[in-house]
């Protein structure tokens, strides 16, 4: 009697337990499947600020696509729901325990500032910062002495190093390595040169003082201090130099895409890349109707370490009744559209060309190294040429060569 009662109790549990483990395997397909349904469909991640990976095709030129499950796997890791606010929470949570964040590219230092390990524990020896700034130094004499033959004047503003100036918030982490000031430097070199060398630097170190002129978690000058002192700058130098008879002045302007800085240090940390800023006025210009812009290229980064989505590289624009009948130019990174910005209503053509532009492809490159290629055919007399300091100068050098 006990034996039929224990094996109807064994098949009980037998039965009920197949459908227990039925019943736990349904969960747990419903649960893997359900982000599918809430996949990310946007383009770019603003919390780490770069392109996200495409679904993944199985024939690829007319092949099977060997990397499929690599490619697949990548997809699925970028696009799963709630990806960016885990990612956001892991930083926080781990920001909380340590009290400091850091990882192979960059760190946190104190009262929030964020540093990037190649400007500061891994910068350069001093021999390499020599080469390089002797390297850069060459380049732009040969670029000027091309543009003084057509008798065209060349400003080269240059700025101030972060890391260096913002030195007292992360060398109790790490000891600092020996710095060679570029500004310093390249003067130096730049002295007997047909260059007309513009640095802020001390406007900026009064500025401190009082205002961060850069951003806590990015490399770019901060909207309504840092960049507003860069631009006063080459408008005090060009004022005197090229348009001592201009009464008026500049008026604050902020564009669209201003709006929002990039935090491109934070990012790589973690933390939201893009940045809303209220109410700061970014640039200056000198507001001119007549003003019309005539020819402008973007690009999309191929890579994945996207700052926006796209970006324009080169601009031109016209001034049907200008001040002054010649062509600006500017060319160097970001900031120079500002200066572009700041003087294109002023000049009968204002040109902008972006030298920092390799994570868009060679192609990119190419197109803008015939853009300064052109600048050797301007007639003599008829252009003045504004240079922003970047990491480096390839394309110029590029353009220069025969």
């Amino acid at each position: 009697m006990n034996r039929h009662k224990e094996e109807n109790l064994r098949n009980y549990y037998q039965k009920n337990m197949r459908l227990f483990k039925l019943f736990w395997i349904f969960i747990f397909i419903i649960g893997a499947l359900t982000p599918l349904f809430y996949m990310n469909t946007a383009k770019i991640t603003k919390q780490e600020n770069r392109v996200l990976s495409d679904f993944p095709e199985l024939k690829k030129c007319g092949k099977i696509n060997i990397n499929y499950g690599k490619e697949f796997d990548a997809w699925l890791g970028d696009r799963f729901w709630g990806r960016d606010q885990l990612i956001r929470g892991y930083f926080r949570t781990i920001s909380r325990i340590n009290g400091w964040i850091e990882n192979r590219r960059a760190f946190v230092g104190d009262n929030g500032w964020m540093f990037e390990k190649s400007k500061t524990v891994n910068r350069p020896s001093i021999e390499k910062q020599r080469e390089k700034i002797e390297r850069d130094a060459e380049i732009l004499k040969a670029f000027a002495d091309k543009l003084h033959k057509k008798n065209i004047p060349i400003y080269f503003i240059l700025i101030p190093e972060r890391e260096v100036l913002y030195q007292k918030y992360w060398e109790q982490y790490y000891v600092p390595k020996p710095y060679l000031d570029y500004g310093e430097e390249i003067t130096r070199l730049l002295k007997d040169s047909f260059i007309t060398v513009v640095n802020p630097k001390a406007e900026m170190l009064k500025a401190m003082t009082t205002e961060n002129i850069y951003y806590q978690g990015s490399d770019h000058l901060s909207c309504a201090s840092g960049f507003r002192i860069f631009l006063n700058k080459i408008h005090t130098v060009l004022k005197q130099k090229e348009l001592p008879y201009l009464s008026q002045e500049p008026v604050p302007i902020l564009k669209e895409n201003q709006k929002f800085y990039v935090a491109n240090i934070a990012a790589q940390l973690g933390f939201p890349s893009r940045v809303k800023q209220t109410g700061k006025s970014c640039g200056l210009a000198y507001i001119n109707s007549r003003y019309q812009e005539k020819e402008s290229k973007s690009y999309i980064e191929k890579q994945k370490t996207l700052w926006v989505p796209e970006q324009i590289i080169y601009r031109k624009g016209e001034v049907k009744d200008p001040l002054v009948d010649k062509t600006l130019v500017s060319i160097g990174p970001c900031y120079s559209e500002g200066v572009f910005d700041l003087f294109k209503s002023l000049y009968r053509y204002s040109i902008w060309i972006r030298i920092n532009i390799d994570v868009y492809g060679r192609q990119a490159e190419e197109y803008n190294i015939s853009k300064i290629k052109e600048l050797f055919d301007l007639k003599p007399n008829s252009a003045i040429v504004i240079l922003t300091q970047d990491n480096d100068f390839k394309l110029i050098s590029e353009a220069i060569k025969e």
